[in-house]
């Protein structure tokens, strides 16, 4: 009731004003137990076990990526384009393709192209024991580094799939899982036209591009898509260039951000 300029609270109105006290202090709580919680949500997930898909790179450079695991039909061309437009990339390939194709890696070896691990051949890798995965990567290893004379330090399965056994196993390498943030879509039938489209309205400072060697229009579109990304004032990484090897973090959609120290 009121008295004078002043309320005086009934039994009822001050057990209201305790609880919405009460009230108060469990949200402040919980809003200040959410603040960490909200910024470990970027580390929640141990970084060995998130795959990187991009960069933080501000400096307008992308990374060229290539999966080889079938033929060798359209290396000599590819290698022929890239050093035209004086791009560097970097090719994921099997073992059973470099052991196959040894010509063709040392080709892209000798050009200044990057190559690194996807086990020894296509399958399903994510669904086997890390024992197998581990004997998979080493022998994949073993072949490109016979050819290269250099061991590669990333990783990417043919398929894209990972499991916490290929994690755990590419720990014990110490190799960093690698994917992408624009995918060309060159082995899905995509026209040149169509290829061109895609990736040059993806790309962003910092991105992952995969494209595949036996891409069906690959050959055809990627004058273009260099062209273009140049005209964009884009340059060209390798992975080893592209990406931070310590004092980064991974966040939940795979883009790799640098720890300033």
């Amino acid at each position: 009731m009121k008295v004078g300029r002043y309320y005086v609270l009934n039994k009822y109105h001050a057990l209201l004003a305790v609880a919405a006290v009460f009230a108060l202090a469990a949200a402040v709580v919980a809003l200040a137990g959410s603040i960490p919680a909200a910024l470990a949500s970027l580390t929640a997930t141990p970084r060995e076990k998130r795959v990187i898909r991009c960069t933080d790179r501000p400096d307008n450079v992308v990374c060229l990526t290539f999966d080889a695991y079938g033929s060798d039909d359209n290396i000599s061309q590819i290698c022929d384009i890239l050093s035209e437009h004086g791009v560097r990339a970097t090719f994921f390939v099997t073992g059973a393709w470099a052991s196959r194709f040894s010509d063709s890696a040392a080709l892209l070896h000798e050009s200044g192209h990057s190559i690194m691990n996807s086990s020894d051949n296509v399958s399903g890798l994510a669904l086997l024991p890390k024992a197998k995965i581990i004997e998979k990567i080493n022998r994949c290893g073993d072949i490109i580094e016979a050819v290269t004379g250099e061991r590669p330090a990333f990783f990417r399965p043919p398929d894209g799939e990972y499991s916490e056994s290929l994690f755990n196993a590419l720990s014990e390498f110490e190799m960093l899982p690698v994917g992408w943030d624009v995918d060309s879509y060159d082995d899905k039938g995509l026209d040149k036209e169509g290829i061109v489209k895609r990736v040059t309205s993806l790309v962003s400072p910092g991105s992952i591009v995969r494209f595949n060697v036996d891409g069906e229009n690959t050959v055809k579109a990627l004058p273009d898509v260099l062209a273009k990304l140049k005209e964009k004032g884009f340059r060209f990484f390798t992975i080893p260039e592209m990406v931070y090897t310590e004092n980064y973090m991974i966040d939940s959609q795979g883009r790799q951000v640098a720890i300033k120290k």
